[in-house]
């Protein structure tokens, strides 16, 4: 069943109460992290246009409250970093202002959907209630700075809580679980071979040979030295998406096909790895420690045992959002769009407070059903929601257990093996 992402659908007797939402994002739009075979790079000018400014009243807010808002200051994390792209051009891996500007918006979305829901309009101080983990790099800071700043517009960014982490997982030492598992190291190469390398049977086939020909003839280089699949993707999707044409030193385009091939190849490949059991066991490990910190921070919640933050973003990448699908069963072998989004809502019924739910959702889509602890709850079929203590024993007991193991150290004592193929 495809239920609404509008939760007041299911909820008009009113029973439901909305505690917190936790939203995992990845980096907007950002340009190639690798040079095109020539070694050149795709020029983006790395501010908003004037006609930007001038067609979105949303766009014309956010530059003036970036230009107008000091830095983060010495004594908090990010200090230094700029708050938006404010560049000539962007440079290899930046956030480009059309990225900044993606989460700006869904921030402004998610604010009228849930600042009400979750009283914070009332608070005299939200940023209180609001906790920002982020990476390290500047395209995910800058990609937080705009989402609180759709959703939280006056709230400058040196009132924000923030927190700097240094893996995809946002384990660090305020989650309450152990960071270090040997096992989940090995998934650091099994994840980004997925897309460097394709399987066997997808890389010569017909689809994927004439790919690499077309590069070849564009760029005059031999087809051994063509960046890997996942490297061309990314070149390919920044000309696709501000639409400029990938010429080579021939004066040659890439043909569009080309693009859609090698596309339609990593789809297939992201697909083929949701039946790998050693890609599984990775994504399990690695996400553990985010799924244990939203689950105990939602039961510390329900159980009032500290003040509740009602807000929750973490700044990632596609490393942390296709292996978090993946973990909890609803991923699709797509690679994760710039700017996804999977948010997690606790709801309590007003009536009977012990009643507490999660409904979750990936780019707005209710994917509560399709994880499998949840698909046997009474409430899934009427409204998405899923009894919390599902995902907490899931989270506690159950996702090491599907792995043959009594705990999280005890998994992470068995080996992966690293080479997909």
């Amino acid at each position: 069943m495809k239920h609404s992402g509008n939760i007041s659908f299911y909820n008009k007797d009113g029973r439901l109460k909305l505690l917190s939402v936790h939203v995992v994002i990845r980096h907007g739009d950002r340009l190639h992290l690798n040079p095109l075979p020539d070694n050149s790079l795709l020029r983006i000018p790395c501010h908003l246009s004037v006609s930007q400014l001038k067609s979105s009243h949303l766009a014309a807010r956010y530059e003036r409250a970036m230009r107008s808002l000091a830095q983060r200051q010495s004594n908090q994390t990010f200090h230094g970093m700029d708050l938006h792209p404010d560049q000539e051009w962007c440079g290899l891996g930046h956030l480009t202002p059309y990225g900044a500007m993606q989460h700006v918006i869904t921030g402004d979305y998610l604010r009228r959907k849930y600042l009400h829901m979750l009283s914070m309009q009332s608070h005299g101080h939200p940023e209180e209630a609001v906790l920002v983990k982020s990476t390290k790099y500047s395209r995910n800071f800058q990609s937080a700075i705009a989402f609180m700043h759709g959703f939280l517009p006056d709230t400058p960014p040196t009132l924000l809580n923030m927190e700097k982490v240094d893996n995809v997982s946002f384990c660090s030492i305020n989650s309450g679980h152990p960071c270090q598992c040997a096992a989940s190291e090995k998934f650091k190469d099994i994840f980004p071979a997925r897309f460097r390398q394709l399987g066997n049977n997808i890389r010569t086939s017909r689809r994927i040979i004439p790919v690499y020909d077309n590069l070849s003839k564009v760029f005059g280089v031999d087809p051994e030295a063509i960046l890997p699949p996942s490297h061309n993707m990314d070149i390919f999707m920044a000309h696709v998406c501000h639409a400029t044409p990938l010429s080579g030193n021939r004066g040659q385009c890439l043909a569009s096909r080309t693009v859609r091939n090698l596309y339609d190849a990593l789809s297939e490949n992201g697909q083929e790895a949701l039946k790998d059991s050693n890609y599984l066991r990775g994504v399990r490990l690695n996400m553990q420690p985010l799924l244990y910190e939203i689950a105990e921070r939602m039961i510390k919640q329900t159980a009032k045992q500290t003040k509740p933050l009602k807000f929750v973003l973490y700044s990632g990448h596609d490393t942390t959002i296709e292996p978090l699908a993946a973990a909890l069963g609803f991923s699709s072998g797509i690679w994760a769009r710039y700017a996804s989004r999977i948010v997690f809502e606790l709801y309590h019924n007003t009536l009977s407070p012990a009643k507490q739910y999660v409904r979750v959702l990936y780019n707005g889509r209710v994917v509560t059903d399709l994880m499998p602890f949840c698909r046997n709850s009474d409430q899934i079929e009427r409204s998405g929601l899923c009894p919390l203590r599902q995902l907490v024993n899931f989270v506690r007991m159950g996702n090491m257990r599907d792995l043959g193991a009594r705990d999280y150290e005890e998994a992470c004592a068995v080996p992966i093996d690293a080479d997909p193929y």
